[in-house]
């Protein structure tokens, strides 16, 4: 049953998060698959991705939608990301700050390899909203495109060092409900380090 507030007169139904995937890794890895089909299935739409101590020497850190089990969507995404910390501060250089345009992945590290020096470690928070409402879904021309996703976070990369960086943007081949993929943008392994957990809420209407 529902979780409830009271102030001894009204009771009001509380937005609690569910955990509905969560791990480590902890030795060589190329990505993880996170499904969340499942979750839209069982009424939840918004997504909170937790990523902590994350080591990935010399590769980039990105993610992808995926289409369904073990299967990617490898174009389709637009946004813009900037870092900047302490190699470099200013956002109006270009080097900092970028747009993407059908890429390949969400670039979750901007773009930067990991240059950890085994100990200055990344974190992220990554929040991606694939809506399920009958007023989102049934909009003309797909119902919209997602997976929409938006981060922030922290990690030393190559260039501007120990950083803040943020980025945000869409995919627009409308057929990646199935989860999420992160890790290395090449397919290496070098993703030794990380625990994550996906959190799973419900948007308006759906209580």
């Amino acid at each position: 049953m529902p979780l409830y507030q009271t102030n001894g007169t009204t009771a009001r139904n509380i937005e609690s998060a569910v955990v509905w995937r969560q791990g480590v890794v902890s030795s060589s890895t190329a990505y993880v698959d996170l499904q969340y089909s499942d979750a839209r299935t069982a009424g939840y739409s918004f997504f909170k991705l937790v990523l902590m101590g994350v080591r990935i020497p010399s590769k980039e850190l990105v993610m992808w939608g995926l289409r369904s089990a073990g299967t990617t969507e490898t174009n389709g995404y637009y946004g813009g990301i900037f870092a900047h910390g302490e190699g470099g501060a200013h956002l109006s250089n270009i080097s900092h700050s970028a747009s993407f345009n059908n890429h390949n992945f969400f670039p979750l590290s901007a773009n930067r390899t990991g240059t950890e020096l085994g100990v200055y470690l990344g974190h992220y928070t990554i929040y991606i909203s694939d809506p399920i409402a009958s007023a989102i879904t049934g909009i003309p021309n797909n119902g919209g495109a997602f997976p929409t996703v938006w981060w922030q976070g922290s990690h030393r990369l190559s260039t501007v060092l120990a950083v803040n960086l943020q980025g945000g943007g869409v995919n627009n081949r409308f057929n990646s409900h199935y989860g999420v993929r992160f890790g290395t943008h090449d397919g290496s392994t070098n993703l030794d380090r990380c625990t994550y957990i996906l959190t799973a809420y419900k948007e308006g209407g759906q209580y």
